[in-house]
């Protein structure tokens, strides 16, 4: 008996598709079949991406800490700049003891002056580091005053301890001793600023408010070194030991080694900010009376007599008047001239100062002396804008000279012996801006500048 086989069937008893191998219609296409990832493969990609991201979080981070301590540097400067603008303009001091929107405090002062926004709508980018945050509090920037400074400007502006008054420029200038006798701080004119650009770093010194700093405490200078004395030693610098900048005061914040990048100190020198003026008067006579003389003596009308009071000459001509004989003195309003350099004539406590002086033996040989008094200009005036309209500030009866101090870009007018109070006030003889320190003298009605 024969066996047939089916060759067409052969081997179709045992078939196995490779998967890799597998295809299926799409459309009227075959494609190969896909398949997925394994678990173990999976567990593996995961595993490398977390090995990935370890090695390069951490370098974004410290790349993002370090922008945000970048900008809060350059945001710094804008803030110091923005405040020695509102500074000239207002001329205001930020007083520390006052909130820092509140009038006459730092952003108060400065807010007008820059893009930061204020506190208007909101936590604004110049009172706050991060706005944004949701505890923006602990980022607030704050300013204090050189603790010398500080007690120089409550003198000058009768200011209160700790009290909420603003530092304006009084209407005679900063005076070069303030009450109390404390001499114009010229090596104390610091102001600095504050911040953390770390929200989660939170500052130690407090936040400008009322009794933040009062006499003879100097936000803790007294007994011992304190804040001021921190801020003003502190340099933002590695310690070549450590490794890590150097640490504060823990007065100024209490953190870590790591933490200390995050602190941003700006010191602004206010020293340019302040110019010296002093005036100088050279009193003018402006009439001269002669006195009655002995018979035989006194003054020839017509003739020119020249004299000296103290160091100051000047000569004048004698009225058509009988001077030897005893009865009435003669003035010679209009007939005095100066002869020789200026000198000073030293004021007494009258608004008009009459002195007396004596010519040797005027009519001749044998004669008596004869007396003669002259009376000079009453003070000048002057005045400075800002702060105040024209109020007239005269110079002191009893001196010939003063000074005091104005801020850059203080408008100084000068009047004569007229009080520049008529509304509207008299034009002023001279009127200058003040950019640095300077002299002015007035004689003879007229001011000038002498450097």
């Amino acid at each position: 008996m024969r066996e047939e086989r089916d060759e067409g069937f052969q081997g179709l008893s045992k078939v196995r598709a490779e998967p890799s191998k597998v295809r299926k219609m799409r459309g009227r296409l075959w494609v190969r079949a896909e398949r997925g990832f394994s678990l173990i493969e999976l567990i593996g990609v995961l595993a490398i991406m977390g090995i990935l991201a370890s090695m390069t979080v951490p370098p974004i981070l410290r790349q993002i800490r370090q922008a945000q301590t970048a900008n809060e540097e350059a945001n710094l400067n804008e803030v110091a700049r923005a405040i020695v603008e509102g500074i000239k303009a207002t001329g205001t001091i930020p007083n520390p003891n006052i909130t820092p929107f509140g009038a006459g405090g730092w952003a108060d002062v400065a807010y007008k002056y820059t893009t930061l926004t204020s506190d208007t709508a909101g936590p604004g980018t110049l009172h706050y580091v991060s706005p944004k945050e949701v505890n923006y509090g602990p980022t607030a920037r704050r300013i204090y005053l050189d603790n010398k400074l500080m007690e120089y400007l409550k003198a000058a502006t009768g200011s209160p301890d700790g009290a909420e008054i603003p530092l304006i420029t009084p209407a005679g200038g900063w005076p070069t001793i303030a009450p109390g006798n404390i001499a114009f701080p010229n090596q104390a004119l610091l102001l600095y600023i504050v911040s953390s650009s770390r929200p989660d770093f939170e500052l130690s010194c407090r936040v400008n408010q009322a009794n933040l700093q009062v006499a003879n405490n100097s936000y803790g200078e007294v007994p011992a070194p304190g804040l001021i004395t921190s801020l003003r030693n502190w340099v933002k610098a590695v310690n070549q030991a450590t490794g890590f900048i150097y640490a504060p005061d823990v007065l100024v914040e209490n953190w870590n080694d790591l933490g200390h990048q995050y602190l941003h100190v700006k010191t602004v020198d206010l020293r340019p900010l302040f110019c010296r003026v002093d005036l100088v008067e050279y009193p003018y006579p402006q009439s001269a009376t002669t006195q009655t003389a002995s018979a035989g003596g006194g003054f020839t009308a017509g003739t020119t007599y020249n004299a000296n009071v103290g160091a100051f000459s000047f000569a004048f001509v004698a009225l058509n008047t009988d001077f030897n004989n005893p009865g009435p003195t003669g003035t010679t309003a209009s007939s005095i001239a100066l002869s020789g350099t200026r000198s000073q004539i030293t004021r007494s406590g009258a608004t008009t100062t009459t002195m007396t002086g004596q010519i040797p033996n005027p009519g001749g040989a044998g004669g008596a002396s004869a007396n003669f008094i002259i009376t000079i200009n009453d003070p000048p005036y002057w005045d400075i804008s800002p702060p105040t309209a024209v109020n007239g500030q005269q110079m002191p009866n009893n001196s010939n000279s003063q000074a005091f101090y104005v801020l850059k870009g203080t408008s100084l007018s000068l009047y004569g012996t007229t009080a520049p109070n008529p509304v509207p006030p008299p034009n002023p003889i001279l009127t200058v801006q003040i950019n640095s320190d300077c002299a002015f003298e007035y004689f003879n009605g007229s001011w000038t500048q002498r450097n």
